[in-house]
Protein backbone atom coordinates (compact mmCIF):
# COMPACT_ATOMS: atom_id res chain seq x y z
CA UNK A 1 0.00 0.00 0.00
CA UNK A 2 1.56 3.60 -0.68
CA UNK A 3 1.25 6.36 1.07
CA UNK A 4 -1.77 7.63 -1.46
CA UNK A 5 -3.86 4.85 -0.30
CA UNK A 6 -2.52 5.18 2.74
CA UNK A 7 -3.73 8.79 3.46
CA UNK A 8 -7.26 8.01 2.05
CA UNK A 9 -7.86 5.03 4.56
CA UNK A 10 -7.04 7.69 7.08
CA UNK A 11 -9.58 10.13 5.92
CA UNK A 12 -11.69 7.15 5.52
CA UNK A 13 -11.49 6.77 9.59
CA UNK A 14 -11.85 10.55 10.44
CA UNK A 15 -15.00 10.66 8.09
CA UNK A 16 -16.26 7.83 10.80
CA UNK A 17 -15.50 9.63 13.61
CA UNK A 18 -19.04 10.21 15.60
CA UNK A 19 -18.44 12.10 18.72
CA UNK A 20 -16.87 15.28 20.19
CA UNK A 21 -14.47 13.20 22.23
CA UNK A 22 -12.77 11.33 19.40
CA UNK A 23 -12.63 14.52 17.00
CA UNK A 24 -10.90 16.18 20.57
CA UNK A 25 -8.61 13.01 20.36
CA UNK A 26 -7.46 13.07 16.80
CA UNK A 27 -6.79 16.91 17.04
CA UNK A 28 -5.20 16.54 20.02
CA UNK A 29 -3.28 14.16 18.02
CA UNK A 30 -2.84 15.90 15.14
CA UNK A 31 -1.43 19.18 16.99
CA UNK A 32 1.13 17.14 19.22
CA UNK A 33 2.06 14.12 17.61
CA UNK A 34 2.13 15.15 13.98
CA UNK A 35 3.02 19.20 13.79
CA UNK A 36 5.97 20.26 14.20
CA UNK A 37 5.81 23.00 16.46
CA UNK A 38 8.14 26.02 18.07
CA UNK A 39 8.09 26.45 21.47
CA UNK A 40 9.55 30.05 20.68
CA UNK A 41 5.86 30.37 19.27
CA UNK A 42 4.57 29.31 22.64
CA UNK A 43 6.89 32.01 25.06
CA UNK A 44 5.18 35.13 25.80
CA UNK A 45 6.10 38.26 24.04
CA UNK A 46 7.75 39.82 26.82
CA UNK A 47 10.06 36.44 27.03
CA UNK A 48 11.31 36.40 23.47
CA UNK A 49 11.84 40.54 23.67
CA UNK A 50 14.23 39.34 26.74
CA UNK A 51 16.03 36.47 24.46
CA UNK A 52 16.52 38.60 21.04
CA UNK A 53 18.41 41.46 23.78
CA UNK A 54 20.32 39.23 25.24
CA UNK A 55 21.72 37.20 22.00
CA UNK A 56 22.10 41.00 20.81
CA UNK A 57 24.54 41.49 23.97
CA UNK A 58 26.22 38.75 23.79
CA UNK A 59 27.01 39.20 19.76
CA UNK A 60 28.38 42.65 20.42
CA UNK A 61 30.44 41.07 23.52
CA UNK A 62 28.36 42.76 25.76
CA UNK A 63 28.34 39.85 28.12
CA UNK A 64 30.07 39.34 31.20
CA UNK A 65 31.89 35.70 31.60
CA UNK A 66 30.65 33.22 34.17
CA UNK A 67 33.75 33.67 36.35
CA UNK A 68 34.20 36.90 36.29
CA UNK A 69 30.57 37.33 37.89
CA UNK A 70 31.54 34.96 40.54
CA UNK A 71 34.61 36.41 41.72
CA UNK A 72 33.10 39.71 41.94
CA UNK A 73 29.91 38.29 44.11
CA UNK A 74 32.46 36.62 46.53
CA UNK A 75 34.21 39.77 46.89
CA UNK A 76 31.10 41.48 47.76
CA UNK A 77 30.88 38.44 50.20
CA UNK A 78 34.13 38.97 52.06
CA UNK A 79 33.93 42.65 52.36
CA UNK A 80 30.53 42.35 53.69
CA UNK A 81 31.61 40.02 56.65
Amino acid sequence: MDITERKYKLIEKCMGISTVEEIERAEYFFKHEIEITDFWDDLPEQVQMLIMKSRAQSANDQIIPHDTVIERARKKIMDFK
